[in-house]
């Protein structure tokens, strides 16, 4: 049998391994008496991506071109790269307990998210996020994934490539070499690969495809011939363990001829041919085999490993193409052979976690294994996606959290029960209200999926789902106590294979035709007869995403081009839930007058934060709290003065110096400045004083006519409207909601309590407010 490895591309989130591998592995092993090896490349690409000795060259290359950016990114850099020095910390602490003190994980984002801002300005167009790696080519055209392909300096890949990996296949004399392809931005750097082994790997026989993308690719966009064949002998489609079974047992007979092998593309002759397909109508219940994966990598505390339960889905919404590339029917396995599965990872591996990555996981199967689990008495803790159901009841979701489900995922899609039934969603809105009602009162958190603009859904409609997810989170957060519920959504995407695409006209759309340029592209296009526009449903998604906003950010002298936040992994959520972290979201730092602090209590600045001078402005940045604060460097000067003489609060005070006083209470409110007493959170109510923090930029206005505010210290925002904003000026000297709401009834103004809450409650999660005592 020839010597096999299997590998999943850089091009994936690095939080926990991807399940295709290691279950291709145990059932080859296990079933068919095939040794095969697998390797987790994707892991070890970030693993050296965010390393001190990369950072540390980026820096360099960085100082090395430093006149070709601009001021506002050679001071963001300046600022922030001494923080990203520290990434092998924020590894450590992000694969340790360390990770649960709410403190040290913002620390270590902060730092991570620095680090990525360093790598990404040197990095000639690429652009790294913890779940995509963006390279300057586009990857829905072939031409253009063709020339990547030898572009060593936009091709982060090639050098990755051939520093380790092409040396151990050669080492090993690996013949046959599997690559998951299971989305698009693992496509570049799985056929740059498969170009290196073939170029320098000569004891590498055949070299394949697989996976769900790379399957919906060679289904949808490759007809006669496609260039990649120059560098691949095949593509596995659909299900991989009968049609690689068969490909080895072939490559192994000498055979050349692959017509034989199911569900496979291959070229012969300058074409492409593909073998007859087969539904798979078993389900694989080996114990999926992680040997391999370099386990202890993976940026998440717990080792989290992947499990199903079922394959496919017995629901076809209309909008969905995902199960069309797994093949066969819907086909269970039964739920005590899914728990003994668990069990015997948990004692191989140590993992108590499990992430269910069934398309549906039922809701009476749900039952099943938490029956299994709770007669057990193991400590295991899950969580999956399920759909809408009558049958699920109080009693149910209370014996789930029982063993241990700590999240559970609901394809809402939308809350109108009419775009619903032209889904296909076979679910209704009462049910819905219900199960979420039930769900959080259990205890378990919620995570709504949905899309905005499907075809012929209204504004109207689109913004109800909006409202009712927002109050779903609202509600879990404050009556039940559930800080952990969350959404995602985003805009309408036709697909090809799709129903919507497959029958347009009954779904009242034109489909636009497709560029030729980008012929790997699956998302097409649309025109729609009723209800929102596609540009209509892109900005209404990106309306309410407020990150959408950071693009306009006026960059001046006062600001810096702050990294962004990041959006690691929702797998957060689910360690947090299990944990039992307690975040401060419904609490408010205070920021303090000198005047109410101990007069002996000293002030120094804080071992995280760093200060850059930039005439006329002084610049401090902490790592810890990424918080950013300018002062003058007149003020700045007196400072340090201060600062060198070991300085008490009575000290500064003693100098008389309202503008030095001033900015040393925002330095120590944003955590830039350090003194003996910890930082006081507390309930807002109305008896507290409010004022509007002096660092807040107007940054523009959303499509909605609603004022965009930025705090420069901070880079969070909000958008108010005209009223509100009138209403912030009362807010430049500190005052109480009672007296505002005074001044509003003497004037003879109208703003209920719910809008000044709102208006209050919103721009103190900002800081655009703050609370002073």
């Amino acid at each position: 049998m020839p010597k096999t490895l299997l590998v999943f591309p850089p091009g994936w989130s690095p939080v926990g391994p991807y399940l295709a591998l290691p279950v291709l592995k145990s059932y080859l092993q296990e079933v068919e008496q095939y040794k095969v090896d697998i390797v987790d490349l994707n892991v070890e690409f970030y693993d050296d991506l965010l390393s001190f000795r990369h950072v540390e060259e980026c820096c360099k290359r960085y100082r090395e071109s430093k006149d070709s950016f601009s001021s506002n990114v050679q001071l963001t850099i300046e600022l922030i790269q001494k923080s990203a020095l520290n990434v092998d910390e924020a590894k450590d602490i992000f694969r340790s307990k360390r990770y649960f003190n709410l403190k040290e994980r913002q620390y270590a984002e902060n730092i991570f998210r620095n680090a990525l801002y360093i790598i990404n300005h040197v990095s000639y167009g690429v652009k790294y996020t913890f779940n995509s790696i963006d390279l300057p080519y586009d990857y829905y055209s072939t031409p253009e994934i063709m020339k990547s392909l030898a572009d060593t300096l936009h091709n982060p890949f090639i050098s990755f490539y051939e520093t380790a990996f092409l040396k151990r296949i050669q080492r090993e004399k690996i013949e046959f070499i599997g690559i998951s392809v299971s989305g698009c931005f693992q496509l570049i750097s799985a056929v740059t690969l498969a170009k290196l082994i073939k170029e320098e790997c000569p004891s590498v026989k055949h070299v394949s495809l697989g996976g769900n993308y790379i399957t919906r690719l060679a289904d949808d966009c490759m007809k006669e011939w496609h260039p990649f064949f120059e560098y691949i002998d095949s593509i596995m489609m659909y299900d991989g363990e009968e049609p690689l079974a068969r490909l080895l047992e072939a490559l192994d007979s000498g055979d050349d001829n692959l017509d034989c092998v199911p569900n496979l593309c291959h070229a012969k002759g300058g074409k492409i041919y593909k073998n007859h397909r087969i539904e798979q109508t078993f389900i694989n219940d080996t114990v999926p085999d992680f040997d391999g994966f370099a386990l202890s990598k993976y940026f998440m505390p717990e080792l989290i490993l992947p499990v199903y339960s079922s394959r496919q889905c017995f629901n076809h919404c209309a909008f969905c193409t995902i199960p069309g590339a797994t093949g066969g029917c819907y086909r269970k396995m039964p739920i005590s052979r899914v728990f003994e599965i668990m069990c015997r990872l948990n004692e191989k591996y140590g993992t108590r976690v499990f992430s269910f990555v069934d398309e549906t996981f039922e809701g009476k199967r749900m039952e099943q294994l938490a029956d299994e689990i709770n007669a057990s008495g193991k400590t295991f803790f899950w969580h999956g996606e399920t759909r809408f159901s009558p049958t699920l009841s109080t009693d149910v979701f209370n014996k789930i959290y029982q063993s241990g489900c700590r999240q559970i995922q609901f394809g809402l899609e939308s809350y109108n029960q009419r775009v619903l039934d032209l889904m296909k969603k076979n679910t209704r809105v009462d049910w819905i209200d219900r199960n979420i009602h039930d769900c959080l009162n259990a205890g378990i958190p919620v995570h709504l999926f949905f899309m905005i603009g499907f075809p012929t859904e209204t504004k109207e409609e689109a913004l109800n789902t909006l409202a009712y997810t927002e109050n779903v989170l609202n509600y879990s957060k404050q009556v039940c106590g559930v800080p952990y519920s969350t959404r995602g959504f985003t805009n309408f995407g036709l697909v090809m294979g799709s129903d919507v695409w497959n029958h347009p006209d009954k779904y009242g759309v034109s489909v636009m035709p497709k560029s030729q340029y980008e012929d790997l592209r699956l998302e097409v296009d649309y025109v729609s007869g009723t209800g929102l526009t596609l540009n209509e449903a892109k900005s209404l998604s990106d309306e309410h995403h407020i990150d959408f906003y950071m693009q306009e950010v006026i960059n001046g002298s006062d600001t810096i081009d702050l990294p962004q936040r990041l959006h690691i992994s929702e797998v957060t959520w689910i360690l947090d839930s299990i944990h039992a972290v307690r975040y401060k979201g419904h609490l408010t730092k205070v920021k303090r007058r000198l005047t109410s602090l101990n007069p002996a209590d000293r002030i120094w600045l804080d071992s995280k934060t760093s200060v850059v001078l930039v005439e006329p402005f002084a610049y401090f940045y902490n790592s810890e709290y990424h918080h950013v604060y300018a002062v003058s460097q007149l003020v700045y000067l007196k400072l340090a003065r201060l600062l060198e003489a070991d300085c008490s609060i009575s000290l500064i005070l003693d100098q008389g110096d309202l503008e030095l006083t001033r900015a040393i209470e925002e330095l120590l409110h944003y955590g830039l400045l350090n003194t003996n007493i910890d930082a006081d959170y507390v309930m807002h109510d109305n008896g507290f004083q409010l004022v509007k923090s002096s660092f807040v930029k107007e940054v523009g206005r959303s499509k909605e006519g609603l004022r965009v505010l930025l705090s420069c210290a901070t880079h969070r925002m909000c958008a108010v409207n005209d009223f509100s904003f009138a209403l912030l000026s009362l807010f430049e000297k500190p005052i109480t909601k009672n007296e505002v709401r005074d001044i509003l009834k003497k004037e003879g103004l109208s703003a209920s309590e719910e809008q000044l809450n709102k208006l209050v409650d919103n721009c103190m999660k900002a800081d655009i407010l703050q609370l002073i005592r």
